[in-house]
C-alpha cells in the first residue's frame, strides 16, 4: 500500500470519527426550563343570581404537551355556589399561538360550569393542573440524524392557575310593558 493511499483511508477515518462523534447539547435526564401559564376566562364577568357560566381554563407553553391530570372533585368547592366539570380537552387541539414575540402551543384544557345563589364576589378556587410536557433530543450521532431517529423526553409540571372572579349581581326587575315590548308572553 502506498504513502497516498494510507493518508486517504487516515482522513477518511478521521472525518468518520468526527461525524459519529458530532453530538448537539441536551443530553438524556436534563429537564428545560418550561414557559408555561394558565388563563381562566368566562364569557362574561357579571353573573346573574341562580344563573350559570361557563368558564375555561387555558394552557400556553413553549414546549408541547400531551397528558393533563385535572383536579379532584373535592376541589372543586364554590362558596354559595357549584361547579362540576364540563368538558376535558381531550380532543387534541392545540393550536400555536404569537404572544409578544415568541410562539407558544396553546389548549382549552378544561371548561367548568359554575353556579352561584348569592350576591357578591364569587372566587373560583385555585385549581392545580398536573402536565406532561415533551421535547426530542437531539440525535447522538451523525447515523441517527441521517436516519430520522429521535427520541423523545417528558417530563411532569405542577401548574396553578391564576385567582379568578366572578361578580353576582341580582337580575334586573323589568315592567311588563318593557316583557311585552320584547315580545315575552306575560
Amino acid at each position: 500500500m502506498t504513502y497516498f493511499m494510507r493518508e486517504r483511508i487516515r482522513l477518511f477515518f478521521c472525518i468518520l470519527l468526527l461525524f459519529c462523534g458530532f453530538s448537539v447539547s441536551g443530553k438524556a435526564g436534563e429537564t428545560l426550563k418550561v414557559d408555561c401559564w394558565m388563563e381562566v376566562s368566562s364569557a362574561s364577568k357579571t353573573l346573574y343570581v341562580g344563573d350559570s357560566c361557563l368558564v375555561s381554563y387555558q394552557l400556553f407553553s413553549d414546549l408541547p404537551f400531551n397528558k393533563v391530570i385535572y383536579p379532584s372533585e373535592k376541589d372543586l368547592k364554590v362558596k354559595h355556589g357549584t361547579m362540576h366539570l364540563v368538558r376535558r380537552g381531550n380532543d387534541g387541539a392545540t393550536f400555536r399561538v404569537r404572544r409578544g414575540n415568541k410562539i407558544y402551543y396553546s389548549a382549552v384544557v378544561a371548561q367548568y360550569m359554575v353556579a352561584v345563589d348569592r350576591e357578591g364576589k364569587c372566587k373560583l378556587p385555585d385549581l392545580t393542573f398536573q402536565i406532561s410536557f415533551y421535547y426530542a433530543l437531539p440525535a447522538e450521532d451523525f447515523f441517527s440524524q441521517f436516519m430520522g431517529r429521535q427520541k423523545v423526553q417528558t417530563f411532569t409540571k405542577n401548574l396553578k392557575a391564576k385567582d379568578f372572579f366572578l361578580d353576582v349581581t341580582q337580575k334586573p326587575r323589568r315592567s311588563t310593558t318593557e316583557m311585552m315590548k320584547s315580545g315575552t308572553i306575560v
